[in-house]
């Protein structure tokens, strides 16, 4: 199989996987929002906010640190799977205790706090389901991954549909979160006992935990300063506004997060050949990160502008009439692509290079700035003021690791990928304008593709690159 293949293979794995995994935790999110109001949304929501920072903490940046050691040297998974499986293992025992005890003794509200517990005893699981999802992907095999999480998904969003409907309220959701990741655990369990991926195998020496640790601390810092980044909104929403505010913010996040999709599968399935290839060839890893650019480019562009101009239509299908705040909201937010599908590469390029710690710079660079706008803006406007300050914080980002990348790996000449897909936009733009309804999306489409043709946007190269992607059919040819 072709390196194009394998990494389109597993990256439609991946994608399909992630895909139905969001637009079942949509659909559930709707579900709640619409039965159960805005209100408690919003603390099912604020919960989720603290609890995927914990879960970066617990992580420790073993699952990024995972699959680069495990792609480098696979004949070393059961010495690096293990160590880092107890070490997961435990800082998940110790963040789950540390939320229940400050839960009990805050004396959190009954239902808010039994929310935190349920939640806070999944990371313990998910110490379990994101160590094997790492040896999967370090292999290149990730399609045990998407399975399970396909599978979850729909669990969770079929059974909470139910508890919703029979009258159960977010408290019941919490629970039934946590039974599934038990249930994940055992699915992951069962493959790897097939298929002999990884064997546990308790570290001889104290020494080589210390070792990873050292290993992991810069993608430690930078999960959980990303995390922070990306959810410190909803918090300080919290802090300053009702709950009802924070759920008609989480309400246009959930859609938003829908279109984060693309990168955060690609950008995981490059970082093993962008690595490799960083280390023998620059001017390969610069070809494939080129060729990235340009078909998130291709994306992202038409993504924001779209979602942008059928914000009002879009939330008023999914949520209804009693989330005014989500439409302002995804009306910046849907801008945010723009920055976030691009840094995905940039930060992939970095995580590659002998400087990863850079990632983590820009990351804490990223908390201070958003932590500093969100005080100043949201007590002045609200909503607006925490998408705002999201966007401004993936955009200074970008722009600091593109500079970051132009000093020590190579230079990104960006406009060369650009200026087709904003052309297109922009005369997909005018459309909607003219034309605003949002069934009539396959038209925009069509126009964007059409546009984008016009202007060349698509090479010789990209037909390669596609029939390279194709599985061999022909005569008396077996695909390898």
């Amino acid at each position: 199989m072709s390196q194009t293949r394998r990494i389109l293979k597993n990256a439609a794995a991946l994608y399909i996987a992630e895909f139905v995994s969001r637009a079942m935790t949509l659909v559930l999110t709707i579900l709640v929002a619409r039965s159960l109001g805005s209100t408690e949304y919003g603390k099912l929501a604020l919960v989720l906010s603290v609890m995927a920072i914990a879960q970066n903490l617990t992580d420790f940046g073993f699952s990024t640190l995972g699959v680069k050691l495990i792609a480098n040297e696979p004949s070393a998974v059961n010495r690096i799977g293990s160590a880092m499986l107890v070490l997961k293992l435990a800082l998940g025992i110790f963040t789950s205790g540390a939320i229940i005890v400050i839960v009990l003794v805050a004396g959190v509200p009954g239902d808010l706090a039994w929310i935190f517990v349920f939640n806070s005893l999944t990371l313990v699981t998910l110490a379990y389901t994101t160590s094997m999802s790492s040896i999967y992907r370090g292999h290149e095999i990730m399609q045990y991954d998407a399975y399970g999480r396909t599978g979850i998904a729909f669990l969770t969003t079929a059974v909470g549909a139910l508890l919703i409907l029979t009258g159960h309220g977010v408290v019941a959701i919490s629970a039934l979160t946590l039974a599934l990741t038990l249930v994940n655990v055992l699915y992951m369990k069962s493959v790897n006992d097939r298929q002999r991926l990884f064997r546990f195998e308790m570290p001889r020496s104290t020494e080589y935990y210390g070792v990873l640790l050292k290993q992991a601390l810069p993608f430690a810092a930078l999960a959980v300063l990303v995390a922070v980044s990306f959810r410190v909104d909803s918090v300080i929403l919290g802090l300053f506004e009702s709950t009802t505010a924070v759920g008609e913010y989480s309400a246009a996040y959930r859609v938003f997060e829908l279109l984060l999709i693309v990168p955060a599968i690609f950008a995981g399935v490059l970082l093993p050949t962008t690595s490799a290839r960083l280390n023998s060839d620059k001017e390969s890893a610069y070809t494939l990160t080129m060729i990235a650019i340009r078909y998130f480019s291709y994306l992202c562009f038409p993504l924001a502008i779209g979602v942008a101009l059928l914000a009002g239509p879009l939330v008023t299908l999914v949520y209804g009439n009693d989330y005014p705040g989500s439409i302002v909201v995804l009306e910046i937010m849907s801008f945010t692509v723009i920055p976030t599908f691009i840094s995905s590469l940039t930060a992939n390029v970095i995580h590659a290079s002998s400087r990863p710690q850079h990632n983590t710079y820009i990351a804490l660079f990223n908390v201070i700035f958003n932590v500093v706008l969100n005080l100043i803006l949201v007590p002045l406007i609200g909503l607006r003021g925490a998408a705002i300050t999201s966007l401004s914080t993936q955009t200074l980002g970008l722009i600091i690791g593109t500079v970051l990348i132009a000093r020590h790996v190579f230079v990104l000449p960006y406009w060369r990928s650009m200026w087709r897909p904003i052309l297109a936009s922009l005369v997909m733009a005018a459309v909607i304008v003219l034309f605003r309804n949002l069934w009539l999306l396959p038209v925009y489409i069509l126009v964007y593709g059409v546009t984008l043709y016009a202007l060349r946007g698509f090479s010789k190269r990209d037909q390669e690159i596609l029939r390279e992607a194709m599985p061999l059919r022909r005569k008396g040819e077996v695909s390898a």
